[in-house]
């Protein structure tokens, strides 16, 4: 779930709260983690994320995203994996076929190489995320809303 969060913090920017559902299933540790993310800007923002799924249950992710005049899927288990749906018809967005926790390592790597400063996922980055996590974490535990 620590990648839902990091995308959401990526897009959408630290949320003011969360509200957390969850459960312990395998790992003796939260293993389904469904979060409502709270923003002042209304914008409705949701993750769900889970290591619960029966035996030979692929590894999928896949997101929706409805703006102003058009609505858009992603799903990695799909052929086109991007599709923006508006004006009564669907266009197929064609996208690197790369693997993003790859390209992640790789820009990483690149940075250590020439000493360069990460600039687009920071050290403060990673500790916002953890932030979060901890907020949703505090959630599940007590049934409330979690300022971050």
């Amino acid at each position: 779930h620590v990648h839902d969060v990091d995308f959401v913090y990526y897009l959408f920017g630290k949320p003011q709260g969360v509200y957390s559902r969850g459960y312990s299933k395998t790992t003796g540790e939260i293993d389904h983690v469904q979060t409502q993310y709270l923003y002042d800007s209304g914008a409705l923002v949701s993750a769900e994320g889970s290591w619960c799924m029966a035996d030979g249950w692929p590894f999928s992710m896949r997101y929706s995203v409805n703006f102003e005049r058009a609505s858009a899927e992603f799903d990695s288990s799909r052929a086109d994996t991007l599709i923006v749906y508006g004006d009564n018809k669907s266009e197929v967005i064609t996208t690197d076929k790369h693997d993003g926790y790859a390209g992640e390592m790789s820009y990483f790597i690149e940075c250590v190489k020439t000493g360069q400063k990460p600039h687009r996922v920071t050290a403060d980055d990673a500790v916002a995320g953890l932030q979060i996590i901890e907020a949703e974490r505090k959630s599940i535990e007590t049934g409330l809303a979690v300022a971050v």
